[in-house]
């Protein structure tokens, strides 16, 4: 998250087609955090002020651990399908991660992390998020037919 001005901006860097997955899944998430924060305030009508803004908060901390559980899970599996290629010598993928690497440090950006976003606590509201976590849909947006289009 860039901070260049009074509202925050997302920055994705790498190739073009990975950054346009990026904001794709960024796109999906951010919806999906929306509606599931909206069906989450109409099921508990009588949360009021202060406790509906803790449950909100703490619905959204559940959603955004799991959403990041799932992605960091996805992750580990496509570095162990590489690791699989590697060994078969089609690992492509090695070379790209360097060039975006040297590229990205040529930036001289220095990353930060975010730390702890505010003791959420194992309750209703973090239980329901982590649920709604479990319901978005992370799969890749074209699914591929299993056909070789290059001849």
């Amino acid at each position: 998250m860039a901070r260049d001005g009074a509202i925050p901006s997302y920055v994705f860097f790498g190739f073009e087609a990975d950054t346009v997955l990026a904001r794709y899944l960024f796109s999906m998430v951010d919806r999906a955090m929306r509606t599931e924060l909206s069906a989450f305030r109409a099921d508990h009508p009588r949360l009021r002020g202060t406790a509906l803004r803790r449950a909100s908060k703490s619905f959204q901390q559940g959603m955004a651990a799991r959403v990041a559980d799932r992605l960091d899970e996805i992750h580990r599996e496509r570095d162990a399908s590489v690791a699989a290629q590697r060994s078969t010598g089609t690992a492509l993928v090695l070379a790209k991660h360097q060039v975006v690497e040297d590229a990205f440090r040529q930036t001289e950006i220095r990353l930060v992390s975010a730390g702890n976003l505010g003791g959420a606590h194992m309750n209703g509201a973090f239980r329901q998020g982590l649920a709604a976590g479990d319901r978005v849909n992370l799969n890749r947006p074209v699914a591929t037919t299993g056909n070789s289009l290059l001849s």
